[in-house]
């Protein structure tokens, strides 16, 4: 009973926070987001700093660091596409630490490095270009619905899989995740789109539904993709950073596989607009 309090007070908190920094606006989203996508990348290395490999840590994060802010500027408009040629100084620099580190699995601690950058900054980075339109503007409105959406079928996954819950979705990976959790997530989040649809225009009903279902499925194999990791390496939480929910990065894994997807989706959207 306690861990569920203390969970639901954790939950709760870090949702509030999110919600205020996406919509006191573009520098505060930038500072929120840079801050969360960091936690992410460290805890990321930090799990795997194991006796078999070492991920660069310093320099992997302050290339995610430098890609998530040059992803920003792009977005926002501040800087042209050029900023991204800042990152191969970068790439260089991981490469030739390693060369001067003497470690025995040099290449393992390259993979994992450049992995941690590709896994977890790419999608944040990403995620700038949701939350402004072609102009650069900054727009709330599909990244509030990307968090909604993920958080509603979470929750809504969590209350049909705790009441009907009977046939495992994914043994191997989740014991305690159902078919029937997941079908319930993805109604949950069907109709939160349909809410958002009546709420603001700018994407047509059928067009929110797709990005419902899409955020809701992005979530589901998001959260696998993140157990699979740590069932590998022996670990039950990335970190200790939030009470109740473990690390930084088991509170984000769901949204790491729906940013990418979901900006994908608005860009076919756009670009098939009539």
């Amino acid at each position: 009973m306690k861990n569920i309090v203390q969970r639901t007070i954790t939950g709760v908190l870090f949702v509030a926070i999110l919600i205020i920094a996406i919509i006191a606006g573009d520098v505060w989203y930038y500072l929120l987001f840079l801050l969360l996508s960091t936690l992410c990348l460290i805890e990321f290395y930090k799990s795997f700093k194991i006796p078999e490999t070492s991920p660069q840590i310093v320099i992997g994060t302050i290339t995610g660091m430098m890609l998530f802010t040059a992803g920003y500027l792009h977005a926002s408009g501040n800087q042209p596409f050029i900023i991204f040629l800042s990152l191969i100084p970068a790439y260089l620099v991981i490469q030739l630490s390693e060369i001067y580190r003497k470690k025995q699995t040099p290449l393992k601690n390259l993979q994992h490095t450049f992995f941690g950058i590709i896994y977890v900054s790419l999608p944040f980075a990403l995620l700038s270009y949701i939350a402004h339109n072609s102009s650069g503007a900054y727009s709330l409105v599909y990244i509030l619905a990307l968090f909604t959406f993920t958080w509603v079928n979470d929750t809504g996954a969590y209350l049909s899989g705790i009441t009907l819950g009977k046939h495992p979705l994914f043994k191997r990976l989740s014991p305690k995740k159902s078919w029937e959790g997941a079908v319930g997530g993805i109604i949950f989040t069907l109709i939160a789109a349909w809410i958002y649809s009546s709420i603001f225009s700018s994407l047509s009903l059928l067009a929110w539904l797709g990005f419902a279902i899409l955020t809701a499925l992005s979530s589901i194999y998001g959260d696998f993709a993140e157990s699979l990791y740590k069932r590998n390496l022996k670990i039950k939480d990335s970190g200790k950073l939030l009470p109740g929910h473990g690390g930084m990065l088991d509170r984000l894994d769901s949204i790491l596989m729906g940013i990418p997807v979901t900006f994908v989706y608005l860009q076919l959207l756009t670009y098939f607009k009539p």
